[in-house]
C-alpha cells in the first residue's frame, strides 16, 4: 500500500487534534476540580481552618510541568492536603493520557530534596535517565491494566511442598531458634532492632497454649496472604 503526501498530512493533523484534545480536557479537569484559577496558570484548592494549596503547571512542549505546589496556611503542613492534590492530578493526567515534569526543590522550613523526591516517586514520578542527581523527575500516564497487574494480590509459595512434599515443609525455617517448618501467623511480630517479622513455628511444643487457632503458612512473609480457612485469626 503506497503512502502519499496527503496520508502523511491527514496522520500528522489527526495526531494533532488528539494531543489538543487530550490538553483540553486535562485542563478542563483541573479547573472543574480546582476552587480556583488565577493568574498564569495557577489553581487553588481550599482546605479546612484556612488552608489552601497552591498548584502551578505550566505547558512544556507536549508535557505538563508542575512549577510549584505548596500548602498554605497556619498548621496547614503534613495534613494530607497537597497528597490530595498530587493525586488528583495523577489521576487526571492518567485519564486524558498527558505527561508530567517536575524539578526537585527543598525550601526553607520544608522537606528536604531526598524526603521529596521519594514523595514524587509514591506517585509515580522517576528520575530522568535514571540518575538520582539531577533535579528534573518526569512521569508517564498509566495504564490502568498494568495498575491491577501491579495491585494484583501475592500469592503464598508452596513451590517446596508440591516439590518435596513433607521434606518441602520441614525444609522451612520455621520460627525463632532452630525450630523447623511452616509458622503460625497469628504469632507473628515486627522485630524492633531489624523491623523483620518474626513468628513462633506452627507446631505447638507440648502443653503450650495459645490465644488462636494456629493459622499456618510457609514463611512470615506470606502471612500478608489471608488463608480460605474459616479459623483464621479466630480464638478457640
Amino acid at each position: 500500500m503506497e503512502i502519499t503526501n496527503e496520508d502523511i498530512i491527514n496522520i500528522i493533523e489527526q495526531e494533532i487534534s488528539r494531543v489538543l484534545e487530550n490538553d483540553n480536557r486535562f485542563l478542563g479537569d483541573l479547573e472543574g476540580w480546582f476552587d480556583t484559577k488565577g493568574r498564569r496558570n495557577q489553581y487553588i484548592k481550599h482546605f479546612p481552618n484556612e488552608c489552601a494549596v497552591y498548584l502551578t503547571i505550566v505547558p512544556k512542549g507536549s508535557e505538563y510541568y508542575i512549577d510549584m505546589i505548596e500548602t498554605i496556611g497556619e498548621d496547614c503542613g503534613r495534613k494530607g492536603y497537597a497528597s490530595q492534590v498530587m493525586s488528583f492530578i495523577t489521576d487526571a493526567a492518567d485519564t486524558n493520557r498527558v505527561s508530567l515534569t517536575l524539578d526537585v526543590a527543598s525550601w526553607p522550613n520544608g522537606p528536604d530534596a531526598y524526603d521529596l523526591r521519594e514523595w514524587y516517586k509514591g506517585y509515580g514520578f522517576e528520575d530522568v535517565d535514571g540518575h538520582p542527581s539531577e533535579p528534573e523527575m518526569r512521569r508517564e500516564p498509566r495504564n490502568s491494566l498494568d495498575e491491577k497487574k501491579k495491585k494484583k494480590k501475592a500469592k503464598t509459595d508452596y513451590s517446596k511442598e508440591k516439590k518435596s512434599g513433607l521434606h518441602g515443609w520441614f525444609s522451612r525455617q520455621g520460627g525463632k531458634g532452630k525450630s523447623k517448618g511452616w509458622v503460625d501467623c497469628n504469632t507473628c511480630r515486627k522485630d524492633k532492632k531489624t523491623g523483620r517479622k518474626k513468628c513462633k513455628s506452627c507446631g505447638r511444643k507440648s502443653g503450650e497454649k495459645r490465644a488462636k487457632y494456629p493459622s499456618c503458612r510457609p514463611t512470615p512473609a506470606s502471612c500478608g496472604t489471608k488463608g480460605k480457612g474459616k479459623k483464621w485469626g479466630k480464638k478457640k
